[in-house]
Order: structure tokens, then sequence, then C-alpha cells
């Protein structure tokens, strides 16, 4: 079965295998979903392929290069391929797991939200009236990285979001995983070539939708914010991963 769109059980604990090369369009990314309970504990380490570690609820402390941290929601850890992490969960923490085969030198580095908000070149407002969000990127040209690119955005009630319609699929794959969308509110995403062919799934808080190529916009119920986690991974280390590198759906050409 080829996975396009799942929702996440966080009752799996542990670092859980979600969406990669195996059983998706994916050629290079791999996502997983890592729950701990209080106090439970976790080491990471993926060999010859960079990673990051993105907590979407809770509170942790993680030891890198003999340094100890305390992270909480929104703040990221970038791991160099072999690179170790040892995390302990202070409260019950879920978190999303991503990689791909990277070729850069082993090396360790916290990205922390604050930080990223504070910085004009990371946290951006983009689009206007019923097409306007936040996009804040935690994974850019502030980490040496040879594939990965991630962020989150976040979208008004209501709102369109990854509009005018864009693609990236000859140079970048990638997966969104949408959360703190409470019941009943849901939104709607498209992933198309060409419109009238277009693949439409509901998406709800803990949704993943893979993206290997197409246009992808999203939209979100009256009433109801939606924010969701982008990660996606350059098909060519370093050449392909160029973030903006995207074309826009022609149809759509004059509102970008």
């Amino acid at each position: 079965m080829v996975i396009e769109h799942l929702i996440i059980d966080w009752n799996m604990k542990g670092l859980r295998p979600l969406v990669s090369p195996a059983n998706s369009e994916l050629e290079y990314l791999e996502v997983y979903s890592l729950s701990l309970g209080e106090g439970e504990s976790m080491e990471i380490t993926f060999k010859e392929k960079e990673s990051a570690v993105f907590i979407l609820k809770g509170s942790l402390e993680t030891a890198l290069e003999r340094k100890n941290y305390v992270l909480g929601v929104h703040d990221v850890v970038f791991l160099g391929p072999d690179a170790k992490a040892s995390f302990r969960a202070r409260t019950s923490v879920r978190a999303i797991v991503a990689c791909a085969p990277s070729p850069i030198e082993t090396f360790s580095e916290v990205i922390r939200i604050d930080e990223v908000l504070r910085d004009p070149g990371l946290r951006k407002s983009v689009g206007k009236d019923t097409y306007f969000r936040e996009v804040i990127t935690v994974i850019g040209d502030n980490i040496k990285a040879a594939r990965l690119i991630a962020g989150y955005t976040w979208v008004k009630a209501g709102n369109w979001s990854s509009w005018p319609p864009h693609e990236h699929g000859d140079l970048m794959e990638e997966v969104y995983i949408f959360y703190e969308l409470p019941s009943p509110g849901f939104g709607i995403q498209f992933v198309y070539e060409t419109l009238d062919k277009a693949k439409v799934f509901i998406v709800r808080e803990n949704s993943l939708v893979v993206i290997p190529r197409g246009y992808h916009p999203n939209v979100v119920a009256p009433g109801f914010e939606m924010k969701y986690l982008w990660i996606i991974s350059a098909r060519r280390a370093f050449e392909d991963r160029r973030y903006g590198a995207w074309r826009v759906d022609p149809a759509f050409q004059v509102m970008s």
C-alpha cells in the first residue's frame, strides 16, 4: 500500500515510522513519530543521514555534545549524520523526527523557536486577505544541511495557505503534519498536477499528508485556525536545497 495520508497515533510509544521511500512515493525523506511519557527516555541516531526533531507538545531534556538543554514546543534539534542525542521527557511529549541521506559532517544544533521568531529572515508574513499566514522557517539558511528544510505555517481562521498554489517536485519532496486543529475543526488539502485530477484530503489535528510532487494548497474551515509542520527534502544534496525554488500554478500567477 502506498501511503498518501494518515492520522498519527500518539498512543504508540517510542520512535515509530510513519512514511518513507518504503511505503510512499517519497524518494529520500523519512518521517517518524516520537511519543514519550513523563520520565521516559530515548536515544536517537541515524547512520549517514541528517535528521531533525520537532517538538509539537510537551517539554524534554536533551544531551548534545556533553551539553544539556531543556526544550519546549516548536523547538528543534538538528543532527548531522551519525550524531547521537539522548532525550528525557519532562512532561508527556509528542515530536516528529525526520531524516534524509546526507554527506555532511557530524554536528548537532539546538534551534530555539524564540530566537527564530525574532529573526525577520526566518519569520515572515505571507499573502494577504483570505490567504494571509505566518511562515516560520526553523531549518533553512541558518543550518548547513544538505537536504532538509523545515518550518511551521500558522494559518488564520478560514484562510488559505500555500497560496497561490506552487510546486517544486523536480527539486524537492515534502510532508505536511497538522497540529493544534482541535475537533470539530478541519482543513482541506489539495495535491495536484492538473486541477481536474486533484487529490483531496480532509485534514484534522495529527493528519500527515505526503507531497512527492504537484501543487499543494490547503484551506482551514471558518472559525478555526490551523498550524502545520512542513518538512522538505532536496532530491540532489546541496544543489536542490533552495527555499523559494518553486513554480506557481500559471492560472494563479497574478496572485503571487
